[in-house]
């Protein structure tokens, strides 16, 4: 590649047509947990035709620990997010990833709850045996309907007591991106 050249996401072109231009990309300010998110747009009955980032948390609120054999929220309070849909519905992509490992090399099972209704099976969206921390993420594409949606992660064991690093060094991040139809 030379010097100046500009790298462009794959697509058919003919030859001598121009290079697409891309809007300029604003990164969204950085949040910490408890911070009031900034309203989004709406966008009306037509969708943006590029991702857009609807809102996301860094939770650096300190360390979290679960026993429970039963599905509960990682941390209701720093690790929430409320999304608004505007007309017409969007499709969404929700991710969460935190480093997590289980004292006795037993099962974590990590899951979305999309306002308070998990989405996974009974194992949930990832379940996995860690004994030293490791970065785990789980993403799911979803279409919603216009409305406010909360977002959780939640987390239960098989035996054991698993820990998720949520520090500066360590934070646990949950996002959702409005991506295109």
């Amino acid at each position: 590649m030379a010097e100046g050249d500009t790298l462009h996401p794959p697509q058919l072109r003919r030859a001598g047509d121009p290079a697409p231009t891309f809007g300029a990309l604003q990164p969204a300010p950085l949040r910490m947990a408890g911070e009031i998110p900034q309203a989004v747009g709406d966008f009306g009955e037509q969708p943006p035709q590029e991702d857009m980032m609807l809102d996301y948390v860094v939770d650096t609120s300190g360390d979290k620990s679960t026993a429970s054999t039963e599905w509960e929220d990682v941390d209701p309070t720093n690790l929430s997010l409320t999304i608004t849909v505007p007309a017409g519905g969007r499709r969404v992509k929700v991710t969460f990833s935190a480093n997590v490992y289980n004292s006795a090399y037993d099962w974590t099972y990590l899951d979305l709850a999309i306002a308070g209704s998990r989405i996974g099976g009974t194992s949930g969206l990832a379940l996995f045996r860690a004994s030293t921390f490791e970065h785990r993420s789980i993403t799911v594409d979803l279409f919603l309907n216009p409305g406010d949606w909360t977002v959780r992660p939640q987390w239960r064991v098989g035996g054991g007591t698993s820990f998720l690093y949520a520090s500066a060094s360590a934070p646990a991040v949950l996002d959702a991106l409005q991506v295109p139809l």
